[in-house]
């Protein structure tokens, strides 16, 4: 994940941009059977949380019974 933060450039450019940043992360996640997220749910979440995604992180996190109670609270928090 920091080597593709360390990549975002201005939008003028060509390279990787915040946009196609948000992209990549939620279609590794989520494409076909979700893998990532079946796999390693919180790490996943982290991933959203840190590329700017709060609502798809709190989501998917309120969709596990063990960390719906969190989930709750960072929607607060945000």
């Amino acid at each position: 994940l920091w080597l593709r933060l360390a990549q975002i450039v201005f939008p003028n450019s060509d390279l990787m941009t915040l946009n196609k940043l948000q992209k990549l992360v939620f279609n590794e996640g989520s494409s076909g059977n979700r893998s990532l997220f079946n796999e390693k749910p919180v790490q996943y979440a982290m991933c959203l949380f840190l590329t700017g995604q709060f609502e798809t992180a709190i989501d998917l996190l309120n969709q596990i019974e063990q960390f719906r109670c969190h989930a709750v609270h960072l929607a607060i928090y945000l």
